[in-house]
This record gives structure tokens, sequence and C-alpha cells, in this order.
């Protein structure tokens, strides 16, 4: 069934005024525009998109309709590798025993057998309520004693609340 052929302008103008989502806000928007007769290459330049992208949106609204427009489940951005009990797992056991993120993403790989890639383990760690220490440069031409003694010099502040 072609959807494009049997939903009416006004109905496409419906539905566009009722979405809440902007991405498929924007795809009924390119709907619209090849309902109304314009060619792939105007609605490109309308719409600052690649007439390719609008011909894709429009094939994908003649075949599924309205449920074309939405993203599909495992197209990336929210996708997570650990299940929630694994999380869950995975957050106590840094409780017990803080790691690094290279010891984090083996303990993953040992225990759960999944792979992240490295750059992905600060986000995961971050998400998870860890922070991330990092060592700070120094110089190597520094007096390593100059910085003890200075240390010694500084008086914490006390705060009391009135």
């Amino acid at each position: 069934m072609d959807h494009l052929v049997s939903t009416s302008l006004r109905e496409l103008e419906a539905m566009y005024r009722k979405e809440k989502d902007s991405s498929v806000k924007m795809r009924l928007l390119i709907v619209i525009y090849r309902k109304e007769g314009s060619d792939f290459r105007r609605i490109g330049k309308t719409l600052r998109i690649s007439a390719a992208k609008a011909c894709n949106w429009t094939n994908r609204f003649s075949r599924q309709g309205v449920d074309g427009l939405g993203r599909e489940p495992g197209s990336g951005g929210h996708n997570r590798y650990l299940t929630k009990e694994q999380e869950s797992l995975f957050r106590d056991s840094l409780k017990t025993q803080p790691m690094t993120s290279r010891e984090a993403r083996a303990y993953i790989r040992d225990n759960f057998g999944k792979n992240y890639h490295p750059n992905s383990m600060p986000r995961l760690l971050r998400r998870l309520g860890q922070s991330l220490i990092t060592p700070r440069p120094r110089n190597c031409m520094a007096n390593p004693r100059s910085g003890h003694a200075f240390r010694g010099h500084i008086k914490k502040a006390v705060f009391v609340e009135i």
C-alpha cells in the first residue's frame, strides 16, 4: 500500500501539527512538500538536506506510513551493552573495589562477556557515578621539596553555619 497516495494533504498537515518529535516532524515536512508536487532537489534546497535524503524519507513513508519516519531500534545513540542488572552489579563492585578504566574494561569483558571500546569507558563510568581522576602534569625542572614546604603553610578554611 502506498501511504503517500492514500494520505491526503490535510491529514499530513494534521499529523505535522500534532507531532512532538522534531526529527519526525522534519520528515513529515519532507513528505508534505513532496505531496504538494515539489521535486527532491527543491525539497533538499528548501530544508537544507540532500535530495537523496528527501527521496529516502519519502519512500519510507510510502512503504511504512508515519511509523517509518521514526527512529529504528538499534540505530545507535541510546543502545547500551550492559543490561540494567549488569550495570547495578558493576556499580556495586566499583563501590567495594575502585578500578581504573582499563581494569573496569577487563572486568566487564571477563564477567559479562561484553567488549567495550576504550573511548566509551569514561562515559560508562561517569554514568555509574564514578569520577575519573587523571594525573596532572608536573614540571620536570621543579624542585620536589618546594611543593611539600608550600603545602605545609596552607591553613584549611573552616566554615561555620550561622
